[in-house]
């Protein structure tokens, strides 16, 4: 799995390896590369010689930008430690600058109060774009775009397609095993379930980013990712709860 931080890597390595047999996601950098590398040159250099290369497949997990830089408002995890950069707010007009969730972050390592906004959509494009060209440099590559992920129909059809795709065997013969907590992110309780699932399949919202964020976002991100993702070119309007 492949991605920015809190973009579903956890989810998704749970979802495939609770249900597949001989099946191995790596979560941590060795013995390969670090999960939400944004350098494609490091993960080609590492690929060359790659002892697993020719069973090794590369997942990129998509997520629409506004609802992964919320994710980031509310949890940024280690987004900061790994880029220094979004730290940087001295100077910057308030429309620059993202209040993170301080109840949210359990580790001190990690904890940060104001995060660059501008930063984070410069993460966001530099990964996806070094990425989304890796389809023909590397044997197995695929796109998992996490908002479907949630919906238990289409759910069922990506895993029926990566176990004909990959010829995998499945681990129980009843239904889909999905989880229902990951690492880093809250329990999904079945009330937790419908309110985020309806967050994330709403692209015309933002619940946390207020109108300026927002135009912030729109105006830097890259519209030819968006387009090749499969994400709206169109900016969210915000409820501005802050």
């Amino acid at each position: 799995m492949f991605a920015p931080q809190r973009s579903g890597t956890n989810y998704l390595q749970r979802l495939l390896s609770e249900n597949f047999l001989s099946l191995k996601c790596d979560i941590n950098s060795q013995p390969y590369v670090w999960k939400h590398e944004p350098n494609t040159d490091t993960v080609l250099e590492k690929y060359k010689n790659y002892p697993l290369r020719e069973t090794h497949l590369h997942l990129l997990v998509t997520k629409n930008p506004y609802k992964w830089i919320e994710s980031i408002k509310r949890r940024p995890v280690d987004v900061a430690v790994y880029r220094p950069n979004v730290r940087l707010v001295e100077g910057l007009e308030p429309r620059y600058v993202l209040q993170a969730d301080m109840e949210r972050q359990f580790n001190n390592t990690w904890r940060v109060e104001k995060l660059n906004l501008l930063e984070l959509v410069n993460l966001y494009n530099e990964f996806y774009r070094n990425w989304l060209s890796m389809g023909n440099k590397v044997k197995f590559w695929g796109i998992a775009k996490y908002e479907p992920l949630l919906i238990p129909e289409k759910r069922i059809d990506f895993l029926q397609s990566i176990q004909d795709t990959y010829n995998l065997t499945r681990r129980t013969r009843g239904d889909w095993i999905i989880p229902s907590s990951v690492t880093l992110s809250d329990n999904w309780t079945p009330s937790l379930a419908r309110v985020k699932t309806q967050d994330y399949l709403d692209d015309s919202v933002c619940n946390f980013l207020n109108q300026e964020q927002i135009d912030v976002v729109h105006k830097y991100l890259d519209k030819n990712i968006l387009k090749t993702m499969g994400y709206p070119l169109e900016k969210p309007i915000s409820v501005d709860r802050n």
